[in-house]
């Protein structure tokens, strides 16, 4: 979920051109059947509306791009391995490109640094040789949560990324006519992403644990 502060709200509010975010409380009932709040996800404000919300995934999408993942779990398969891998630095990079028919792009890059946390199965992914399926499964994934939340946003027609300022930081001149029309040419822009993951072996484990024979 995205830690907002009301300033960040309300600023992001009046934007015309960056949807606002917002996290989601809800209220469950655990395994002793006492009610807890869970923070979870993010809900999608345009102008003064709530027009949608994004998943857990979706939201973790949405804050790489933003560059506010410092850490994080990702529950993966590696090697057809169930496995843990932990993000333990994330940064990201975001570059508007715009070409002189008038097409936009993003070009998003994220940087991250990911271990192993724990895995089942027999196979040791803790392995130095096997770190490259760990970075590989990593990128994988976090490609898609950003390509999720990139898809979801458009279904809901809502700048949450403010690529909107990204370009006008970058060509003031050409923003002041695609400003108006920034509704429409949101759903048109092309977002592409690359990830790379780095990772190394400072995991929590060295060796599956598996059962004896007998």
């Amino acid at each position: 979920a995205p830690a907002v502060t009301e300033f960040e709200f309300v600023s992001t509010m009046i934007s015309k051109t960056t949807a606002a975010v917002a996290p989601i409380v809800s209220l469950e009932e655990n395994k002793d059947g006492i009610n807890v709040l869970k923070v979870s996800g993010c809900a999608v404000f345009r102008e003064t509306a709530m027009v949608g919300e994004l998943g857990e995934d979706e939201t973790r999408g949405l804050l790489l791009i933003k560059n506010k993942v410092k850490a994080g779990v990702l529950q993966l398969s590696v090697l057809d391995t169930p496995a843990t891998v932990e993000i333990w630095h994330a940064k990201s990079k975001v570059t508007p490109v715009l070409y002189t028919d008038g097409k936009i792009q993003m070009q998003v890059e994220v940087k991250m640094k990911v271990s192993l946390g724990d895995q089942s199965g027999t196979v040791n992914l803790a392995a130095p040789n096997n770190m490259y399926a760990i970075a590989s499964a990593a990128e994988t994934a976090v490609k898609d949560e950003i390509q999720r939340a990139v898809e979801k946003s458009k279904e809901l027609n809502a700048d949450v990324f403010g690529f909107g300022e990204y370009l006008s930081r970058k060509f003031p001149d050409q923003w002041k006519e695609m400003e108006q029309n920034w509704d429409e040419l949101y759903k048109t822009v092309n977002v592409n992403i690359s990830v790379k993951a780095k990772a190394d072996g400072s995991g929590r484990i060295n060796k599956p644990l598996v059962p004896a024979e007998a």
